[in-house]
């Protein structure tokens, strides 16, 4: 049986919220991705894309080239926003 990927997302949320006790909050979006390269590729514009904060509930960080690209772009976004607040 097939379940339709809204009801999947959801469950997906209520699961999130209950072990990682970060529930989803206002302004967001679940989108489930399937594809690992598109996920990671997915993750790194995300990180990219932040204006203000990063939250990420897992990420297990291998030393291989996927880790360090997703490192990469933390680092990068952190420095982005140390500048744009004046430290440095």
């Amino acid at each position: 049986m097939r379940h339709h990927p809204t009801l999947i997302a959801r469950r997906s949320v209520d699961l999130a919220a209950k072990l990682g006790k970060m529930p989803a909050t206002g302004g967001n979006r679940v989108d489930l991705i399937f594809d690992y390269i598109v996920a990671i590729d997915r993750l790194v514009a995300d990180i990219n894309g932040a204006r203000h904060s990063i939250r990420i509930l897992v990420y297990i960080f291998a030393d291989d080239a996927v880790g360090r690209r997703v490192a990469d772009a933390l680092g990068r976004g952190g420095e982005a926003r140390r500048h744009r607040a004046g430290h440095v």
